[in-house]
């Protein structure tokens, strides 16, 4: 079972959470897909993952988004997906 928790911060304070579920056993393939529903669930847009995006959140369960990574301009400091254990 994958389970996120997307969370975005400003000023060190936590302005929206969600958490995201899945049955499926984690893929790391399927990133961008489990990113974009977190993204969805918070109503932001979906973030431009590189291959380093992938690798931390692979090595450390986390990984922070800055607005340098969105398109368009967005209202917080930066975007954290966290992998919940069990």
């Amino acid at each position: 079972m994958v389970k996120l928790w997307a969370k975005t911060v400003k000023n060190h304070h936590i302005i929206r959470q969600e958490t995201y579920m899945a049955v499926e056993k984690y893929d790391s393939d399927r990133f961008f897909v489990y990113l974009t529903d977190c993204c969805g669930l918070l109503d932001i847009e979906t973030p431009v993952v590189l291959e380093t995006h992938k690798k931390t959140f692979e090595r450390f369960h986390h990984v922070r988004f800055r607005p340098s990574d969105f398109m368009d301009t967005v209202e917080f400091d930066y975007l954290l997906i966290e992998q919940i254990k069990e």
